[in-house]
């Protein structure tokens, strides 16, 4: 990785010791690493894998993987029903159960 410091010096009249801002340069983002980004496209070229060219559909229906919609009533569950549908979602895509 990269040095994420600030490479220069700061200088404060009256202070002898060096001094910093505490500023570190943004982390990279993974959503940067697409598959037009030069580093992805050599890899996906010794894998073996297809390039960008292939025309996606507009739209796709996954409701034959979800659970159906539950009620969380006054219990305020959303993030943890969300959370479930989730597993739920993987676990009938990737091993054809519903739990």
């Amino acid at each position: 990785m990269k040095d994420r410091k600030l490479k220069k010096k700061i200088k404060v009249s009256g202070v002898t010791h060096q001094v910093g801002t505490g500023w570190l340069a943004p982390m990279p983002d993974m959503r940067d690493y697409t598959g037009r980004h030069s580093e992805i496209r050599m890899f996906n070229k010794k894998l073996g894998l297809p390039g960008e060219d292939k025309d996606l559909p507009a739209k796709v229906d996954l409701r034959q993987w979800c659970s159906p919609v539950e009620d969380q009533g006054k219990l305020g569950s959303c993030a943890a029903q969300a959370a479930a549908g989730v597993v739920e979602y993987f676990e009938r895509r990737a091993y054809g159960k519903y739990i």
